[in-house]
């Protein structure tokens, strides 16, 4: 069945271009690259922890990749190959692989990133991917460059990525290589465990602060519903759901407000607090009251995947 299947993918991946020299098919991949700096990056995505049973093979597929596109696109670089390494459970077999091959290369095909390579075996426990990311940039975007009153932002919408968005998002890749060309951007991370939480590791990392307004944070309408059927606010899920796959960014207050007025980015952008000196995040709440804000969301082997009942 192995060889089946990777001849299979031989053939449907025969056909690469530069900078992937070498594709699927050898021990290695070669990229051939120029004067760029490569950045890279490994997820593993398990079954009982980021999805489900229920989950499509191409939904599986499509969301291991695209979880390692949103960390290449945390950056401000340019995704050009991605490794795929499963494990998958004896019952699901070849055609259970295949589907989710063309999920990843669902996920990859938008931005021009290609499947180079990888692994593949079955066992008796839960299905494991591990993808493993390679993008190019001239000069990377990191976490640690918050300065104080820089304006925070994010893109899209928070919150309530269990009821589908956390299987199928669309990764900001295009968006952060167009803020990174167009604007002087200082920190940049992408929220995979929650906004709170994730932004309080920019800050840490930054070794600043923060305040966030509370009107200001971007409820998605799915956070909203979610709240109607477990009793969470709108607004905490929003904070803390974590899997919203979107941007958390700083940039000096001159910057944010022409990037408001900037009619070409057709993500939803929102300016939600600001960095300060002073360490910790603190949240203004509508009333005008300053409070401390506990970071929030999924940590890893504490928090626990549960599905939500139908």
């Amino acid at each position: 069945m192995e060889d089946e299947f990777l001849r299979w993918i031989y053939k449907r991946m025969s056909k690469f271009k530069p900078p992937l020299l070498v594709g699927v098919g050898d021990d290695c991949a070669v990229l051939g690259l120029k004067e760029k700096k490569i950045v890279v990056t490994t997820d593993a995505i398990l079954e009982g922890v980021h999805f489900d049973f229920k989950a499509s093979p191409e939904d599986v597929g499509y969301k291991s990749a695209a979880v390692s596109l949103s960390d290449i696109a945390a950056m401000g670089a340019k995704p050009v190959a991605l490794f795929a390494a499963s494990a998958l459970t004896f019952k699901y077999g070849g055609k259970y692989a295949r589907r989710m091959v063309e999920g990843i290369i669902e996920a990859l095909e938008p931005f021009g990133a290609q499947l180079a390579g990888g692994d593949y075996t079955l066992w008796s426990h839960p299905v494991v991917i591990v993808t493993t990311a390679v993008g190019t940039v001239e000069k990377p975007l990191l976490r640690s460059g918050a300065k104080p009153n820089d304006l925070i932002c994010v893109t899209g919408t928070l919150g309530g990525s269990i009821l589908g968005k956390h299987l199928r998002f669309t990764p900001r890749v295009n968006e952060a290589l167009y803020l990174s060309q167009n604007y002087k951007i200082n920190a940049m991370m992408d929220i995979s465990d929650g906004l709170s939480l994730d932004l309080s590791r920019m800050m840490e990392a930054s070794k600043t602060g923060c305040v966030i307004y509370e009107e200001r944070i971007p409820v998605s309408s799915a956070a909203v519903e979610l709240a109607k059927k477990d009793g969470v606010s709108p607004l905490k899920h929003a904070l803390s759901d974590g899997e919203d796959f979107e941007l958390i960014f700083t940039l000096p207050k001159k910057e944010a407000e022409r990037l408001l007025k900037d009619s070409r980015i057709e993500t939803q952008v929102t300016v939600i607090g600001e960095v300060q000196r002073k360490k910790g995040i603190w949240i203004r709440r509508n009333n005008g009251i300053k409070e401390r804000l506990k970071p929030e969301g999924y940590i890893h082997g504490k928090t626990v995947y549960k599905p939500l009942k139908e």
